[in-house]
């Protein structure tokens, strides 16, 4: 969803990676928090928060979790020159 708005809409987005943490209470079975690391390669970070913040409203699976526990999210942006050198 977050790559299709990205190119239909000319954002430079190289590459996106997503880290999801859970936590629960050890008597249920269900999620107390979730928490989502967003990671977008190639835009700046007022694009990222844009693109994650389109994600967020229109997302069925995110708009139902998020009526039913707590959700944290943050996003960083990292330039594509930037990562290629760390990977390197």
């Amino acid at each position: 969803m977050i790559e299709m708005h990205a190119a239909e809409n000319g954002i430079p987005l190289k590459a996106i990676h997503v880290t999801i943490k859970g936590s629960r209470h050890t008597d249920v079975t269900h999620y107390e928090s979730v928490h989502m690391h967003f990671e977008l390669i190639g835009v700046t970070q007022a694009q990222a928060e844009d693109l994650v913040k389109m994600y967020q409203g229109r997302c069925p699976l995110y708009g139902t979790l998020v009526l039913a526990l707590k959700i944290g999210v943050d996003i960083s942006a990292v330039r594509a020159d930037e990562k290629q050198a760390s990977a390197a």
